[in-house]
């Protein structure tokens, strides 16, 4: 867990508008996600990786029509992914 102050958002000109500017981060992994989906007995019914993010989240990242991605020439990674899951009926 990393624990830092921040008062901005990913919105713009935010900066000093946050009131309670204590933010709490959990990084998981996919495995550790999809593992607690099935604790949780779930059906995964989708499962996709993501070549783009919603915020430039690191600095190599470039805008694109999705969000941001990696620049040409980077290798293709999955920079987010995106899952649907259900309870199943009994």
């Amino acid at each position: 867990m990393r624990i830092y102050s921040d008062s901005g958002t990913y919105t713009e000109e935010s900066e000093g508008q946050v009131a309670h500017t204590t933010n709490h981060e959990w990084r998981h992994d996919l495995g550790e996600i999809v593992a607690a989906l099935f604790g949780a007995v779930l059906v995964i019914e989708a499962l996709t990786e993501l070549p783009c993010m919603d915020w430039p989240a690191f600095s190599d990242l470039v805008p694109c029509e999705q969000g941001w991605t990696l620049p040409d020439g980077a290798p293709r990674i999955p920079l987010n992914f995106a899952v649907v899951a259900r309870r199943p009926r009994h």
